[in-house]
């Protein structure tokens, strides 16, 4: 069972008077619960295919619909991320430049995401012959690389966090 904290029980804590500036159990909570979310990025990365092969219209139309999804999902996953993970309340120096690479990266992988489901786009409703699928393909293999580059990045920080401010528990 899911055990949010809220904010008055972060603050009654004494998390913001320490200077956490993630809250880290946020994040770690938004990162069990996103198991849907999860699961649908790696349904995805196991059904496009890197191949020159004419897909079935079909197929174009259902993956379509499934990075749409995908789209709105990470908006949303990264929306809990950030009002939730307390990224705007980053106190520290260092702790808040990571925070402010970790918002940019937000937008640039949500970008990067979108202009695949562009791509896509173009090919459901047969507005260029320019490219194949391979390409969405090719580019989506490119954003998952850029994703878990990015959750490691995120978890690192977390950690570094918590063992600056409340210890390693030595």
């Amino acid at each position: 069972m899911t055990s949010w904290m809220t904010e008055k029980d972060y603050r009654q804590a004494g998390g913001k008077e320490l200077g956490i500036g993630l809250n880290s159990a946020f994040i770690l909570e938004i990162k069990q619960d996103s198991i849907e979310f999860r699961q649908l990025l790696r349904e995805i990365l196991g059904e496009i295919k890197l191949s020159n092969d004419q897909p079935s219209a079909a197929y174009v139309r259902y993956l379509h619909d499934r990075l749409g999804h995908l789209r709105d999902e990470i908006e949303t996953y990264f929306a809990l991320e950030e009002f939730y993970g307390g990224f705007h309340e980053s106190s520290g120096r260092d702790i808040r430049r990571q925070v402010d690479k970790l918002k940019q990266q937000h937008v640039d992988l949500f970008l990067q995401l979108e202009s695949i489901v562009d791509l896509i786009e173009q090919l459901v409703y047969q507005e260029t012959q320019e490219f194949s699928l391979s390409l969405v393909a090719e580019r989506f293999h490119e954003f998952y690389r850029d994703w878990e580059s990015h959750e490691e990045f995120e978890m690192e920080i977390v950690m570094q966090n918590c063992n600056e401010v409340l210890g390693t528990g030595d």
